[in-house]
């Protein structure tokens, strides 16, 4: 029971401490509401006070502006008045310096261009000595590149020649030593592993013609030079016998200008007969 009752009083209590603070909510929302009413008013009357001086701000300008133009428009017309009196005068005057600005320019332009003439003339001559000068030595110099040229085609002529005959004499030189040499492992051979005289016999009764002559025979030609003959059809010594140097020459790579070809075709041409 007096647990019940200690309930109910505090109850009791929780209830008057919340209608309190109800209350105390309540007032604080009038306030807040009168307070807010009350600034709202405070600001309407300020903006009408403030609307209030902003036209009467505009008022006063206008007004003033319009003061303002009229004295300025006065002062230009006045202005104006006093420049059209003086603008004869001024424009007399301007007439005046520019007549003597033009007849002091037309003197010192007169006076240019004499000297210019003067120095064209001077330069002209001088132009033409300098020309005639140069043109004396350029034909001088002119003839002696030619004697040199042609002092110098003569010497390359020789040279060339020279190598030509030089190559042609290593060519030959080289041949005969391989000739040499293919009949001495030929020899060597034979020595070595000599044949049965009877196989010989049927070998050389069996052996077909030859189609192809071998070209190395012939000084200066060789394997590389002879594959480059077979591929302009050139492969015996009759068909190099009746080709032309032209021919040759355009069938070979390298220096072919170097390669004396007429002496393979008179060779040709020997072994033919």
């Amino acid at each position: 029971m007096a647990l019940a009752g200690e309930m109910r009083r505090l109850s009791r209590r929780f209830i008057e401490d919340y209608d309190g603070r109800m209350a105390a909510v309540m007032n604080m929302r009038a306030n807040a509401a009168q307070h807010l009413t009350d600034s709202r008013e405070a600001h309407h009357h300020m903006a009408t006070e403030q609307r209030q001086r902003l036209a009467d701000y505009i008022h006063t300008f206008h007004h003033d502006m319009a003061t303002r133009t009229k004295e300025l428009r006065a002062a230009l017309r006045m202005r104006f008045n006093e420049l059209d009196a003086n603008r004869g005068e001024m424009a007399a005057k301007h007439r005046r310096q520019m007549d003597d600005y033009l007849h002091q320019l037309r003197g010192g332009v007169s006076n240019v261009v004499n000297d210019l003439n003067a120095a064209r003339h001077n330069m002209a001559a001088e132009q033409r000595e300098r020309l005639s000068a140069g043109r004396q030595q350029l034909a001088s110099e002119a003839r002696g590149m030619r004697q040199r040229l042609s002092n110098g085609r003569q010497q390359l002529a020789s040279e060339v020649r020279g190598m030509r005959d030089a190559l042609h004499a290593d060519f030959s030189e080289a041949h005969n030593v391989w000739i040499n040499l293919s009949a001495e492992m030929e020899k060597h051979k034979a020595k070595k592993h000599p044949a049965p005289q009877k196989a010989r016999n049927m070998g050389a009764a069996v052996s077909p013609k030859r189609s192809h002559d071998d070209l190395t025979n012939i000084p200066g030609i060789g394997e590389g030079r002879m594959e480059s003959l077979h591929k302009i059809g050139i492969h015996t010594f009759a068909q190099l016998a009746e080709s032309t140097p032209e021919r040759l020459r355009k069938a070979l790579s390298g220096p072919a200008h170097l390669v004396d070809v007429e002496s393979w075709i008179e060779e040709a041409k020997k072994r033919v007969s």
